[in-house]
């Protein structure tokens, strides 16, 4: 299951795993979910997400691949069971990697109250406590970029391996999704990861109240339904379209908690913090959202060209189809003084000089604005 439910209790006490500390790192209000399933204050999530389910089923045939590569390649190849007990998973890694095993397929560690289960462990020519060998580990992931999370999961499989052969990896090796080997330095990462440990140990024996924040991997979240619920049900700020998170924040402290008290709020009286033109945006973004919730019926307002258009920069611009610019174009007489929200790189007069917010018309001269929006039509559902 995508992002599955994976901290839990033995007789020894809680133990966790390094997608909890990649969870903790992305929200920390996740974590206080997870602890209150454990705790039985709080049920598991029942949001199945399609989408994330195929992704997940995609990233097990990337493995599954790679595997295959592997063994075509005459590497011999120890797996270790899914389905055997944790205690006999981790005595299986711990023969095969004493034995020399060329490859090490779903390696499972445990040390105190941390277990891991690493992809792939590759054997390397380096003299260890394993005798004339040691290993090296390897992840596979579907995306084709690399992600800090990825190299924090495999940190921890690092240090793992270090104590079982005494000497810690040299290569974090991350498959990516188009089949492109990525390698990194584990002594770059291996810090990070302890500290990451620390913080995430930390806010379990300490912890403190935490609210749902949007974040990036709210889009892979099992518990984004609940959080959004929550969102609805307190007329969050987050539900202004294009809110950025440290508008938010100051926004918050300021007083203006939701989205009713941002419309009703005078820009002039908000944070300095945020920039006048943003001020302005952001409240008459919230009261056209408040005024669709009453009506129940679209609302759009029409913006004025020059908030949205900039030529760039100024001074290179010679010459226009009329002459010179600064007379005949009614635009560039603005350009120097036009807020810059959406920079845009093209001359305002050019045929296909295009974008969300404005169209110039060739025939007449003039630069045809279009609505708020496409960012304001339906930015809240009904």
């Amino acid at each position: 299951m995508w992002d599955c439910l994976t901290v839990y209790e033995d007789e020894m006490g809680l133990v966790l795993s390094p997608t909890d500390l990649t969870k903790h790192l992305a929200c920390g209000h996740l974590t206080t979910l997870d602890l209150q399933v454990l705790r039985g204050e709080l049920g598991p999530p029942r949001h199945v997400d399609e989408a994330l389910e195929l992704i997940f089923r995609l990233g097990l045939e990337h493995e599954k691949a790679y595997l295959a590569k592997l063994r075509a390649s005459s590497r011999a190849v120890v797996e270790i069971p899914e389905s055997a007990e944790l205690s006999a998973r981790v005595q299986l890694t711990d023969d095969a990697v004493h034995a020399g095993a060329d490859v090490v397929y779903q390696a499972t560690f445990l040390d105190h109250g941390h277990r891991g289960s690493a992809d792939f462990l590759l054997r390397v020519d380096r003299p260890s406590l394993l005798g004339s060998h040691s290993y090296d580990v390897a992840d596979t992931k579907l995306a084709r970029k690399m992600k800090v999370a990825a190299l924090l999961q495999m940190a921890d499989y690092g240090r793992h391996l270090q104590r079982l052969q005494g000497q810690p990896p040299e290569w974090l090796t991350v498959v990516t999704g188009d089949g492109q080997e990525r390698r990194f330095r584990y002594a770059d990462a291996a810090a990070y990861a302890r500290r990451a440990t620390r913080q995430l140990r930390a806010a379990i024996e300490h912890p403190v109240p935490t609210r749902p924040e949007p974040v990036s991997h709210c889009g892979q979240c099992r518990w984004s339904a609940r959080c959004e619920a929550q969102w609805r049900r307190e007329d969050h700020l987050s539900l202004v379209a294009f809110m950025r998170g440290d508008h938010r924040h100051a926004l918050e402290q300021a007083g203006a908690r939701t989205v009713a008290e941002l419309a009703a709020s005078d820009p002039e009286q908000l944070p300095l913090t945020i920039g006048q033109p943003s001020r302005v945006r952001l409240q008459a973004q919230a009261a056209l959202q408040v005024l669709e919730r009453q009506t129940k019926a679209p609302h759009y307002e029409l913006l004025a060209p020059e908030q949205f258009w900039w030529v760039s920069p100024p001074t290179v611009v010679t010459k226009s189809p009329g002459g010179d610019p600064t007379r005949s174009h009614p635009l560039v007489k603005r350009a120097q003084i036009a807020h810059v929200e959406k920079p845009m790189m093209a001359w305002p007069w050019s045929s296909t000089a295009t974008q969300s917010n404005g169209r110039h018309d060739s025939a007449t001269g003039t630069l045809v604005p279009s609505l708020r929006g496409a960012e304001l039509l339906h930015a809240e559902p009904l």
